[in-house]
């Protein structure tokens, strides 16, 4: 081997090896550039679901007040409180069954029935709990 062709061999590596490094410096740049760019539009989406979670505490607020406010509308939730205050009594005693059935570690069958009844009837006193009562117009 002659001594050009190592040289020209040392040339060709350096060029190659600059290249890279120039395409690794491109490369970056790029992915960072487009981080920038996409976090603009990721702040502005926070900032609207920022605005509208706070307009959902504001209409949750709303919507717990209306228990403690009699009512007049024709249209507005008139529920009996009452039967609302027995429910949720009730649902409490269910939940203190569940909490008890789901902390035992082996069930019999029987148990699973129970748990699964149990389940069933925690929703249908939720359904009621939540139910508004009818609206004027319905009969």
């Amino acid at each position: 081997m002659n001594p050009t062709t190592t040289i020209n061999k040392q040339a060709i590596n350096i060029k190659f090896i600059a290249k890279l490094i120039f395409l690794l410096l491109l490369l970056g740049t790029l992915a960072y550039s487009g981080t920038a760019y996409f976090n603009q539009f990721a702040h502005k989406k926070k900032q609207k679901t920022e605005q509208q979670n706070s307009n959902q505490t504001k209409s949750n607020s709303k919507n717990e007040n209306w228990q403690n406010k009699k009512n007049s509308g024709k249209n507005e939730p008139h529920k009996n409180q009452n039967i609302k205050k027995s429910l949720e009594k009730q649902l409490e005693k269910i939940n203190k069954k569940i909490k008890q059935l789901t902390e035992k570690t082996n069930k019999t069958k029987d148990e699973k029935k129970l748990l699964k009844k149990l389940k069933d009837t925690k929703n249908n006193i939720l359904r009621k709990i939540n139910q508004k009562g009818e609206t004027h117009w319905r009969k």
